[in-house]
């Protein structure tokens, strides 16, 4: 089955996600804070079994490129973009460009790399989507 085609799993953390979230694994009511990601990511990682990951990973031998946050077992990354209408630095030209080159060369590796805005992160709603290609890269890995 592809990513998408069940809604019902699809949503299981949709609009009010980091609620409904909370309320499921026993959040108590903490709030997820809005730009500190790299704190409270960890525990969800964990919970929801998604091993093997590091923060801030440098994936090219010679450019000092990094992904936000990477399972190097099997070469999937995640990428938190930013706002998307705030004019940073993913969103101007430049950074725009410089953007497109290091994703590009992550393909050239083998890499696949998901990317969200901040409300997307803020809202756990691309958490389906992630468990999705982790499990599907996970099951090509071990098949090979």
């Amino acid at each position: 089955m592809k990513f998408g085609q069940n809604t019902k799993t699809q949503n299981n953390v949709g609009n009010r996600g980091v609620l409904k979230y909370k309320e499921s694994k026993n959040w108590e009511g903490q709030k997820m804070p809005n730009l500190d990601y790299q704190k409270w990511l960890p525990q969800i990682w964990k919970q929801e079994r998604l091993t093997g990951f590091e923060a801030e990973f440098k994936f090219h031998p010679t450019r000092k490129w990094r992904f936000d946050w990477a399972w190097p077992d099997i070469k999937l990354a995640l990428e938190c973009e930013g706002s998307v209408w705030a004019n940073g630095r993913h969103t101007r030209g430049s950074g725009y460009l410089k953007d497109l080159e290091k994703y590009n060369m992550a393909i050239e590796y083998g890499w696949s790399v998901l990317r969200y805005d901040t409300e997307t992160v803020q809202d756990l709603s691309f958490l389906p989507q992630l468990k999705f290609v982790y499990n599907r890269r996970k099951d090509e890995k071990n098949k090979s």
